[in-house]
């Protein structure tokens, strides 16, 4: 399995761009799997099949996992084998089709209006405040992740335009 993995993570962080965060939890998720694998004398990847995966989720879900977190497993588990099919490592994804129990709806919590209010009107007297009522502006009225906000510089803006260019997840912009 080793050779392949290596192969395959390789693929996600250099052709695929994952993100070290999500490069740790699939490789955490896969190799979950894999120990529970080795447990059932699965030594290779044909051998593994949609049932084994299906055991493997249910007895996850039985411990008390999110729904969320067998989600990532199983998307996880579906990129491995849809890699390993792709170099002829298996001749079917014993991943596909397969779905993760529905994980509980959480509303978000949002601010008051007066919460809001004094966010985002900072009194500007200095250029330290200056840029923090544009941070709260910007995470406020464009809806704006942390790492997409400290990823901003002067060539992020268009001035011509008008216009704030912003690197997203997955490279979008």
């Amino acid at each position: 399995f080793s050779a392949d993995l290596d192969n395959f993570f390789q693929y996600l962080q250099s052709e695929r761009q994952y993100s070290p965060h999500t490069l740790s939890n699939y490789r955490r998720d896969i190799n979950g799997f894999l120990v529970y694998c080795q447990q059932l004398n699965l030594d290779s990847w044909s051998s593994i099949d949609t049932q084994h995966v299906r055991d493997y989720v249910s007895r996850l879900h039985r411990q008390g996992q999110a729904g969320k977190s067998l989600q990532r497993l199983l998307s996880s588990l579906r990129s491995l084998f849809r890699h390993l099919l792709k170099n002829k490592k298996i001749i079917a994804n014993p991943a596909n089709g397969l779905r993760a129990p529905k994980s509980q709806k959480k509303l978000p919590e949002v601010l008051s209006p007066d919460a809001l209010d004094h966010l985002i009107n900072i009194e500007t007297k200095d250029p330290e405040s200056f840029r923090d009522r544009a941070i709260m502006e910007l995470f406020y009225s464009c809806g704006l992740r942390l790492s997409e906000l400290t990823g901003l510089d002067l060539d992020s803006i268009n001035w011509g335009e008008q216009i704030l260019v912003v690197l997203g997840k997955g490279n979008k912009q």
